[in-house]
């Protein structure tokens, strides 16, 4: 007897965005289908996905973009990684069909590596994208139109027109190249703990001043500039996960990079979020109404589409990067604090409505 067909996930490792919402539809997977065998392909890191105790195959899926910083892209080294990354395809193509030989695939996922829906051709299996934009809409700005630009886009556009479906997000960019859409909810991975848990295992049961929390992704520290010794950012209590921050207050929260409490759980614990605005973060704050101080992301595309749906859909305010690097964030926090805007609502079971129609196409082969 054949053992069952497994659903392969590959995940970009840029940033923790896809990993995270990644995971919110590896749970629903698990949860409607627990017999069903799960592998995650990923560059990301695998603290990630430890709560599902799933095999994970760690190795690079898709070059992404190369960052100085959280906010600060590499153009030239991100165009010629992807050139480097794309003009290998087929090599890469052949390695991981073989990495994969051991498993009977049934169907291959994929946030939202070219390399995912080529390796689905290869293996006569259907493929799912899922995501809001596609390689190929971000780089186009980055590139000549001519030689190696035009090339690499030629590449990824017959990557992606490879797959059968594209589940696509909300706050999305043209997504041209796909041949068949169908438009999900928002993918959120959502708190699992009750907001008074999360603020006990942080110690902060009892904090009467707001609780801000100071997150910037998996993509290295930011670089605060301050010459001096910055003002006071207020009298607020700050939590940082990841690279620390040099000029908060002694009793900042410090976390680890991979602490055990979920980034959502940690938003929907704090009174306000000061970060980068990335898809998680985006609808982590919307999900769980959390006012969002935000502040600019250089040459991103993404960048102005989720502003716009933060603008439409949350309390938020635009932090100067000046402003930023140098914790001159009081008046900006005083202001994002008082707006009592209502909060619109919005639909965030995207994990739910996906995972249900990942098992459809599986059940269908």
């Amino acid at each position: 007897m054949s053992p069952p067909a497994a659903l392969v996930y590959f995940i970009d490792g840029h940033g923790f965005g896809h990993a995270t919402r990644s995971l919110a539809i590896l749970r629903e997977l698990r949860k409607q289908c627990p017999a069903l065998p799960l592998l995650v392909r990923t560059s990301a890191p695998a603290f990630l996905f430890r709560e599902l105790h799933l095999p994970v195959l760690a190795g690079e899926v898709g070059p992404g973009m190369l960052q100085a910083d959280p906010l600060t892209l590499d153009v030239p080294g991100s165009v010629a990684a992807a050139v480097r990354f794309h003009d290998a395809l087929p090599q890469r193509v052949a390695e991981e069909i073989a990495r994969l030989s051991e498993y009977r695939v049934g169907l291959i996922a994929g946030d939202i590596p070219t390399l995912a829906f080529e390796v689905a051709h290869r293996l006569r299996v259907p493929s799912v994208a899922l995501g809001n934009f596609s390689w190929d809409w971000i780089y186009e700005p980055l590139v000549e139109c001519s030689g190696d630009g035009a090339r690499l886009l030629r590449i990824m556009r017959r990557a992606f027109g490879r797959a059968d479906l594209l589940l696509r997000m909300p706050l999305h960019g043209d997504m041209a190249c796909f041949t068949r859409v169908e438009d999900i909810p928002h993918v959120v991975r959502s708190s699992r703990r009750e907001r008074s848990d999360t603020r006990r295992l942080l110690g902060l049961e009892g904090e009467r001043r707001p609780v801000v929390l100071v997150s910037f992704g998996g993509s290295g520290p930011v670089r605060f500039s301050p010459a001096q010794r910055p003002p006071a950012p207020g009298n607020y209590r700050f939590v940082q996960p990841g690279p620390l921050v040099a000029g908060l207050p002694e009793d900042t929260v410090r976390l680890p990079v991979d602490h055990e409490i979920g980034h959502a759980d940690l938003v929907a614990a704090c009174d306000a979020v000061l970060s980068k605005p990335g898809y998680g973060t985006v609808v982590e704050c919307l999900a769980s109404r959390t006012p969002l101080l935000y502040t600019s992301r250089d040459d991103f595309r993404e960048y102005p589409i989720l502003v716009d749906g933060l603008r439409r859909g949350a309390r938020c305010r635009f932090l100067p990067r000046e402003d930023l690097l140098t914790l001159q964030w009081r008046e900006h926090l005083e202001v994002l604090l008082s707006d009592d805007r209502s909060w619109p609502s919005v639909r965030t079971d995207g994990a739910r409505v996906a995972a249900t129609r990942l098992l459809e196409l599986l059940a269908a082969r």
